[in-house]
């Protein structure tokens, strides 16, 4: 199984725009419409439909885009333990994560639930196929190992892991979004600019009023000698 490799650009802003995204179902439906290949958990019914990005998954869409976020801002609780990371990169176990979605297995409450209405709308859930969702594959000849993935989401964050520096949540709107250099701290120049005006408002009232007052006082009390 071979993929070739996408666009970062494309797949920075896909990120970006799943982090993002709130909780309603037309911002779900408009996230599923420009990233459709953004989908994180393949998954089919009984029949073969294909469940990717449908009404009822979108309870299990909110679990990756909160397991996204903890994995964003760092959360430890999120990177050293749970079942989040690994489903963020697609490397869990075939046969675990068919007892998952039976419900043969309880990973997490939280995801339980995400996976509950797919359970009972759509009975027989499955994994499409019998290919690994990823997997790492060491590569003899330029002595890297790789990864291989079956969705664009999974092969995106494997990109953005080696600069996993630039994922920041702004000071000002909290937009989670991609730093281009390390101080940055701000989503968009609008936010900087905001932020710098707020700043320099702040100090004008905090010191300028006292570097005013002793100007203010002696032009009044030169007012009383004339």
């Amino acid at each position: 199984m071979a993929y070739k490799c996408h666009c970062p650009l494309v797949s920075h802003k896909g990120l970006e725009r799943f982090a993002n995204a709130d909780e309603s179902p037309e911002r779900y439906q408009a996230l599923a419409k420009a990233f459709p290949s953004f989908w994180p958990l393949p998954l089919e019914d009984a029949k073969g439909n294909d469940l990717s990005w449908h009404a009822d998954a979108h309870r299990l869409f909110l679990f990756f885009r909160d397991s996204l976020r903890d994995l964003w801002i760092r959360n430890p609780a999120t990177i050293k333990e749970g079942i989040q990371v690994p489903l963020l990169f697609g490397i869990v176990q075939q046969s675990h994560l068919a007892d998952l979605l039976s419900g043969k297995a309880l990973s997490s409450v939280t995801l339980d639930a995400a996976l509950s209405p797919l359970r009972n709308l759509h009975p027989g859930v499955r994994l499409p196929g019998s290919s690994p969702l990823a997997f790492f594959w060491p590569d003899w000849t330029s002595g890297r190992v790789e990864y291989v993935s079956r969705t664009d989401f999974q092969r995106s964050l494997w990109l953005l892991w080696p600069e996993s520096w630039r994922a920041k949540v702004c000071l000002r709107c909290s937009t989670y979004f991609l730093a281009q250099k390390p101080a940055q701290l701000y989503c968009s120049v609008s936010c900087s600019s905001a932020a710098h005006r707020a700043i320099s408002l702040n100090w004008w009232k905090q010191k300028g009023s006292r570097r005013r007052a002793p100007r203010k006082q002696a032009e009044h009390d030169g007012g009383k000698n004339q």
